[in-house]
């Protein structure tokens, strides 16, 4: 709970500043009533000595703005103005932002280990794990980003999958060249805490 704090107060201090900018960008975070759903991440990272705060945000926009949780005496059910949703639409756009700032650590990563980052999707329901069907970099590097807050890269993830409902959780390992995990993210469609 304080990781996502400290990280979450970077990413909006940089959000805020205008150093982190993209028409692509897509928020999330979507009224239900008095409350919020989100689905989105974050993680703190180890890699070369250094940390570095990961963020993201999923898209498409239009999905999730309109989405509420509805109760049911047969449990909750997602609403899409008046019509029932089951399943995440088929494609999914993921935004990931890492920063590394002197706050997190006095070392420093290099471009070229963030450069070569790449991601590995898995849908969990319960215990079991099945992987993503399509999951791809839209760039081959990151886009890069500095500020005097720190140095950042933003990826851009296309995911395709079909018929996921959208009470499963997506889990999303940050990889390293050689494949070793240096962050987790896990997503779930969740009411937003205040």
């Amino acid at each position: 709970m304080k990781k996502r704090a400290v990280t979450g107060a970077w990413i909006s201090i940089l959000f805020l500043s205008g150093t982190i900018t993209s028409s692509r960008l897509i928020q999330t975070r979507v009224s239900v009533q008095d409350s919020q759903l989100t689905f989105e991440s974050s993680d703190i990272g180890e890699a070369e000595g250094a940390r570095i705060a990961f963020e993201s945000t999923v898209g498409p926009a239009d999905f999730f703005k309109r989405l509420r949780r509805a109760e049911a005496p047969s449990g909750s059910k997602y609403m899409h103005d008046s019509d029932e949703v089951r399943f995440f639409p088929d494609h999914l756009v993921i935004v990931i932002i890492a920063v590394q700032t002197s706050t997190l650590s006095k070392k420093k990563v290099s471009h070229n280990f963030m450069n070569e980052l790449h991601f590995d999707g898995h849908w969990k329901r319960g215990m079991y794990l099945r992987p993503v069907k399509n999951l791809a970099l839209q760039a081959k590097l990151p886009s890069y980003f500095s500020s005097s807050l720190g140095e950042g890269w933003k990826y851009y993830l296309d995911l395709d999958d079909t018929e996921v409902p959208l009470d499963d959780h997506l889990v999303l390992d940050i990889l390293s060249a050689d494949n070793k995990r240096i962050g987790r993210m896990s997503f779930s469609l969740r009411e937003k805490t205040k």
